[in-house]
């Protein structure tokens, strides 16, 4: 399931990702269209262009091998698609898809009061399912560009503050996914033992490296530039924990309901996993997303679910097209939601030109 994903893109996954979505992805979003105080980051631009051209030059190799793959097992597929489906994991598929988007929505909502920037919760969640929605129907991921120029232009949030909330966004629902599949590899460990003591370790890095930067104090020297604005961004943070819970508490909330997407397009299936599976499938497609090499993650996520289902029992055939009715229900999800997220945007009058009210929170 992808999206825009945890964070900024607001997030891809579910998927999106999870707009969807997150840290990496801000990382390397194009300064908004008005500049922003600092100047444009042509580092990151720079890394952000050649990421989305290898992803886009990869994304053919992905879709090749997937369509031999389809061919070489038609009869696993028509096997699979000859199975009565019940209605109602569909149903609680998309379901938990908006859920998860609104999960993600109120995540950023509660980092961006770091920062001084009071966003409405109606306009925040309009925000986020119409970004995220750019973001999984478009090619490349601009919506993030411009999430970052609406925000400055409407809230008068600066582009080191935007990217210090994609990062707190980002490393949150990072922490819960490591976590997760932490936990869960440690209940599963009699499934394959090998490979859980390199997933555990990876896990276990994944996860204390986000809790080092939340508890890191102040740096023996100031970093220059753009770096440092985005370091004393960061600070204020440090110096109000209470919104830091916040936005890890709702990025939880968001992986859960990720999690349950992902259980219910499996169980579309006929494939019923138990609670430590589900977390670990689920947790392993985050980090997938976090990738962010592909247009909306596609071949990374599947592969990911290939590997996790040699491990939990179901078969290739069943992952791709568990994967498949997921990423459906996401698109049509979000192509319904974030045209109400425009349009609600644009009765603001704020979404395209800001005609008024510039920089007022």
């Amino acid at each position: 399931m992808t999206g825009g994903g945890p964070g900024t893109g607001a997030g891809r996954p579910p998927g999106e990702a999870p707009a969807g979505p997150g840290a990496a992805e801000a990382a390397a979003a194009p300064l908004a269209p008005g500049g922003a105080a600092g100047g444009t980051p042509e580092g990151p631009l720079r890394a952000g262009r050649l990421r989305r051209l290898a992803g886009a030059a990869l994304l053919p190799v992905f879709l090749l091998l997937l369509a031999l793959y389809v061919r070489d097992h038609a009869e696993d597929f028509a096997r699979i698609l000859g199975r009565p489906m019940p209605p109602g994991p569909p149903a609680l598929l998309a379901l938990a898809v908006l859920l998860a988007y609104w999960a993600n929505a109120e995540a950023v909502r509660a980092a961006l009061l770091a920062h001084g920037a009071a966003v409405p919760r109606a306009e925040c969640l309009a925000l986020t399912l119409s970004t995220s929605a750019a973001n999984t129907l478009l090619p490349f991921k601009g919506a993030v560009a411009l999430r970052a120029w609406y925000l400055k232009e409407r809230h008068g949030l600066a582009l080191a503050d935007f990217l210090s909330q994609s990062l707190a966004v980002g490393l949150a629902a990072l922490s819960a996914a490591s976590l997760a599949g932490l936990v869960s590899l440690l209940a599963l460990r009699g499934a394959e033992p090998g490979a859980a003591l390199i997933l555990e370790s990876y896990f276990a890095l994944a996860l204390a490296l986000p809790a080092a930067l939340a508890a890191s104090g102040r740096l023996p020297f100031r970093p220059p530039g753009r770096l440092g604005a985005l370091w004393r961004s960061w600070g204020r943070y440090r110096e109000r924990p209470g919104i830091l819970l916040r936005v890890a508490l709702w990025d939880a909330a968001f992986f859960l309901l990720w999690a349950l997407a992902n259980r219910q397009s499996l169980a579309a299936f006929g494939i019923a996993l138990g609670p430590a599976e589900t977390l670990f499938y689920s947790a392993g497609q985050i980090h997938t997303l976090i990738i962010n090499l592909t247009p909306a993650g596609l071949g990374v996520t599947e592969a990911w679910s290939v590997f996790a289902g040699q491990i939990l029992g179901f078969t290739p055939a069943e992952a791709l097209l568990a994967q498949g009715l997921a990423r459906l229900e996401t698109f049509l999800a979000l192509a319904v939601s974030g045209l109400w997220g425009w349009g609600y945007l644009s009765r603001l009058g704020k979404a395209w030109g800001m005609r008024e009210g510039r920089g007022k929170g």
